[in-house]
């Protein structure tokens, strides 16, 4: 689980790695998701900073983003290798 905050409050059971807008945080997802499901919870992305999220960042990387699901202001992601979901486009969606 990746936060902006260390939300081991909601997710008690998880290790929790703070924040996602990480240098070190960037680099490690690649380990991180060989080792099981990483999902990120915060301020739900506008469609841009997702698309920027997804196509700059992670997919240099070999990893996207995958939208699950929304509470409030903050949504659950699931970040992911690339091969499991070759789908890319308009993922974003609430």
């Amino acid at each position: 689980m990746i936060t902006d905050r260390g939300d081991k409050l909601l997710f008690p059971e998880r290790r929790v790695r703070v924040p996602l807008r990480d240098e070190t945080t960037m680099r490690l997802l690649p380990t991180y998701v060989e080792h099981g499901p990483v999902y990120y919870y915060g301020i739900t992305l506008p469609p841009q900073d997702f698309e920027f999220l997804d196509h700059q960042v992670l997919a240099p990387q070999g990893l996207m983003v995958h939208f699950v699901k929304t509470f409030d202001a903050e949504s659950l992601y699931l970040i992911h290798v690339d091969e499991e979901m070759p789908e890319r486009e308009h993922q974003h969606t609430q």
